[in-house]
């Protein structure tokens, strides 16, 4: 099983051409890399007979994987015939669906990337990487997110904690969860901060808020 937010999805890696995603409201994707070495492992271990179901979708927050529908308000719009599987069900819930359609008690390994929705970071992220001239936050809305989001980020050991006893209790059994890290987009392959590479003032934003946001 596959479960996560945009990092897990793919989002930023559509595929070529008019059908971009392999689910639109999710933006869903192959070209993910937790998809990747999936794939990678169906096609070398053909032997082991390895199925996956992937939930992923951009935008998930924590409770999106135990207990509420992304995308449940989906169902009070007309005219909407078919509906994702993320307006009737939490990702955690849509895996238990695939399980008993496939007649499977035991999902051997449960992969997942989540949190960084649940803690505000995008809205914290957009603040610094647009400045006011591009975009309607100034400085005042970023120091107001980031004390948001430090005050989510010390409670996210509860959510965390939420998540692993949903997952303990789920309808069917997991064999091993694994939990992919975000990539650190302020670095560079060499470990030093964006800082050198970019003009003066991205580069004091880049700093200010590595510095800051990890101490």
């Amino acid at each position: 099983g596959y479960m996560g937010d945009s990092y897990s999805s793919g989002e930023g890696a559509p595929y070529d051409g008019d059908d971009k995603w392999d689910n639109d409201f999710c933006h869903r994707s192959n070209n993910s890399g937790g998809m990747k070495a999936i794939r990678k492992l169906i096609r070398t271990q053909r032997e082991l007979g390895l199925r996956v179901i992937n939930t992923t979708c951009s935008g998930a927050t924590i409770r999106n994987l135990i207990d509420k529908p992304q995308h449940e308000n989906l169902k009070k719009l007309p005219n909407v015939v078919h509906l994702p599987a993320s307006a009737n069900y939490s990702q955690i819930e849509e895996i238990s669906e695939w399980c008993k359609a496939k007649n499977r008690e035991t999902v051997d390994i449960l992969l997942m990337g989540i949190g960084g929705n649940t803690a505000g970071i995008v809205e914290l992220a957009t603040a610094a990487i647009a400045p006011p001239v591009f975009s309607d936050i100034n400085w005042t809305d970023f120091n107001r997110l980031q004390g948001e989001t430090m005050q989510k980020l010390r409670s996210m050991s509860e959510f965390y904690k939420e998540l692993n006893e949903s997952i303990e209790s789920a309808p069917f059994n997991v064999g091993k969860v694994l939990m992919m890290n975000y990539p650190n987009m302020l670095h560079g392959k060499d470990g030093e901060l964006c800082d050198s590479k970019f003009s003066s003032n991205t580069s004091w934003n880049c700093a200010d808020i590595t510095l800051q946001f990890y101490g």
